[in-house]
């Protein structure tokens, strides 16, 4: 009786801890595919000219240094970004500070008819999710 009354709380304590962990975003902000899908969608809103989801997709860090027009505005100077394009990826690197944060670097180049345009975006975890914490079009490292 006594055993299984201490596996029986080894499990609930064990599962308390996974679902803490979970909860606080371990298992869903570390994840590659959510990043590379936080990325992905944020470069279809600017090239469908979803420009406010876009810009939503970014950290509170990118918006207290880059107002919405600053945001616009950097867009515009890179025509390409607008167009239908192909994304040819040119890698990316994941690196973990602790079990719910994370930062990242995403590389691609857009390329529309002749011409190609790098484009490198820095990610971070906020709140459980990824968010994009630098945009550079026209960089290529």
């Amino acid at each position: 009786m006594v055993k299984r009354a201490l596996l029986f709380f080894l499990f609930v304590v064990f599962c308390a801890a996974f679902f803490f962990y979970y909860w606080k975003g371990g298992l869903i902000a570390m994840s590659t595919t959510d990043m590379l899908s936080t990325a992905g969608a944020f470069l279809d809103d600017i090239g469908a000219g979803r420009i406010d989801s876009a810009y939503a997709r970014t950290s509170s860090n990118f918006r207290a240094r880059h107002s919405l027009a600053q945001f616009r505005a950097l867009i515009d100077q890179q025509p390409l970004l607008k167009e239908p394009a192909a994304r040819q990826l040119g890698g990316y690197d994941l690196k973990t500070r602790h079990h719910i944060e994370g930062n990242a670097t995403y590389r691609c180049v857009l390329q529309a008819a002749k011409t190609s345009l790098p484009v490198k975006l820095v990610l971070t975890t906020e709140q459980a999710e990824w968010r994009i914490e630098d945009f550079a079009p026209g960089e290529k490292d």
